[in-house]
């Protein structure tokens, strides 16, 4: 069986605490609504995923490599969408490679390879 996107983001969260209009449509994926989740590119379903989390409104989200097949303009469309929400309060704990692409975006940076 294979979901349409309006599928995946409805069963995902059942009761949004953030509704989609309020969220608009920041990574286009309304002219997808309709369309199976497997036919879908691999930024296509990226940019549902990433829609998927932040319907959820969770008070800590946790990403990781969350602009992986995002081409640039929808990268930036994420940085700005997550930091709307880490300034209404939410935490986020993202994992990605590039430190140098999150240094520009974060407020605090944490290297686990520097950790002892």
């Amino acid at each position: 069986i294979s979901l349409t996107v309006q599928e995946v983001l409805e069963s995902a969260v059942k009761n949004p605490k953030l509704p989609l209009s309020e969220l608009g449509d920041p990574f286009g994926i309304i002219s997808l609504w309709q369309t199976s989740f497997h036919l879908l590119s691999e930024g296509q379903k990226q940019r549902v995923l990433i829609t998927r989390a932040f319907l959820g409104k969770p008070d800590v989200l946790f990403l990781d490599e969350p602009t992986n097949h995002l081409d640039a303009p929808r990268r930036e469309t994420f940085w700005q969408t997550l930091a709307h929400f880490t300034k209404v309060g939410m935490a986020v704990l993202v994992i990605e490679h590039d430190s140098e692409k999150l240094r520009r975006h974060v407020n605090r940076l944490v290297d686990l390879e520097t950790l002892t």
